[in-house]
């Protein structure tokens, strides 16, 4: 450079300083995470109550101990189409065809189905914490088929008259719906909430569609009372999933190439920790004060600049971002499904007191005499469930997640293609719902 012009070499050098400092503040900010980072509010707790454990550390005391038997033995079993054809017919209550080859399956799968009845007999239950990149046959897959054969046996054994085969079986499956959510992760616990919301759904139709005797609807009614807090609260569940998030990210990837990038584990988890537990502070208010879309733009990494992402573990930052959506669902299916059980409780007081007086109640409050200890609340506002009696019929509702009530006049969910509003709508239960489940199941168009 001895040629160069001072202006010049010194430009060259203040370059080479800035492309040299930069790549150092670029390789402290990704390793460490700046600007600095955000934190869990105080005294929010992280860590579950129970440790977690993998398949291994299952011990026979234990209902998973039973429960991953009968779905591994699922797992091997194959279901002839004739018989899936006919399951799906009797789950959608279609009585008109035949059901031999489904009774078949029902038959070879005794073994695995006394296993869950054996399960839920147990006091203790914590399903195991299995990362999701090691598992080649999880277990979630197979439970459904177990509570799905639960719930065309209930309805068989209804067809027959034994209504207490029926009522019993509807309660083994959402008693292994609220197991599996026991020591889960998020994919755990909405299959738990999948399997309670069938069996309540099968016994609302078996109540409504059969004469069941009304001391059976009492102990049914009193029976699920005692289930309305037997699934694994929101908040445990994301403190399994912030550990399985943490096993996931420790793991070192492979690039196309093959060479191996590391992530830096303590400060991704240090991330973790704040998203999560933001997350838990707020799932353990009460729905209506709940705010997780906040916490949500918060973490969007949509909004950081490209460069700002950089300093701030883009890799952990992502994976969060993704977590984040299924969190907040999952906030609000617990919900639905608490409204659920709940509704499927009060149904049964009804057709217990109709059975007794031939009447159709005014008002829900006269099922507090003798049928109901207190009428549920509503999961969404912590108000009592809306009803209205409209001659012979009546329906039950919950304002759903938008907090207003629209008199039942569309649902939340369900039967969307039938009046194509986009969203809203109240979360309702009538006493026509399991033709209206079958009418609809029949004619439903993709919703818009």
């Amino acid at each position: 450079m001895r040629g160069v012009k001072p202006g010049v070499k010194c430009a060259l050098w203040w370059i080479q300083w800035f492309i040299g400092a930069a790549g150092l503040l670029f390789f402290v900010g990704f390793r460490w995470g700046l600007p600095p980072y955000p934190s869990p509010p105080p005294g929010v707790r992280l860590e579950p109550l129970l440790q977690p454990i993998t398949k291994d550390g299952v011990s026979t005391n234990n209902a998973a101990f039973h429960y991953l038997r009968a779905f591994e033995w699922l797992g091997q079993y194959q279901q002839t189409k004739e018989s899936e054809s006919q399951m799906n017919a009797v789950m959608d209550g279609d009585p008109s065809g035949g059901t031999e080859a489904l009774e078949q399956s029902i038959a070879e799968c005794q073994l695995a189905l006394e296993l869950i009845r054996e399960g839920v007999e147990q006091s203790h239950c914590q399903m195991p914490l299995e990362p999701l990149r090691e598992v080649d046959n999880p277990w979630w897959k197979h439970a459904r088929k177990g509570a799905r054969l639960l719930c065309c046996e209930a309805r068989l054994a209804a067809r027959a008259g034994d209504w207490e085969k029926a009522i019993r079986d509807c309660t083994v499956v959402v008693k292994l719906g609220q197991h599996c959510t026991r020591g889960s992760p998020v994919i755990g616990h909405l299959v738990g909430i999948a399997l309670q919301s069938m069996g309540a759904t099968t016994l609302r139709a078996l109540v409504l569609e059969h004469n069941v005797p009304a001391d059976l609807l009492r102990h049914a009614a009193k029976q699920w009372d005692g289930l309305r807090s037997g699934a694994q609260p929101v908040a445990e569940t994301l403190r399994y999933e912030l550990i399985g998030s943490k096993q996931s990210i420790v793991q070192s990837f492979l690039s196309e190439s093959g060479a191996r990038v590391v992530v830096s584990s303590n400060a991704s988890h240090r991330l973790f920790d704040a998203a999560f537990g933001q997350m838990i502070a707020e799932v353990e208010k009460p729905y209506r004060e709940c705010d997780a879309s906040t916490i949500m733009n918060k973490w969007d990494v949509s909004s950081n600049t490209v460069w700002r992402l950089a300093f701030r573990q883009p890799i952990t930052r992502i994976l969060i971002g993704m977590l984040l959506p299924a969190l907040e669902s999952l906030n609000a299916k617990e919900a639905i499904c608490q409204a659920e059980l709940d509704a499927t409780i009060t149904i049964c007081a009804i057709q217990a007191l109709i059975e007794d007086r031939g009447i159709v109640p005014d008002k829900l409050d006269t099922l507090v005499r003798g049928y109901l200890q207190t009428i549920p609340a509503d999961p969404f506002n912590g108000e009592p469930f809306r009803y209205r009696r409209d001659g012979q019929e009546w329906v039950i509702w919950s304002v759903g997640s938008d907090f207003r009530d629209d008199n039942a006049a569309w649902h939340e969910f369900k039967y969307r293609a039938s009046y194509g509003r986009p969203r809203d709508g109240d979360i309702y239960f009538r006493s026509t719902e399991p033709q209206d489940d079958r009418t609809y199941s029949r004619t439903r168009k993709p919703c818009p």
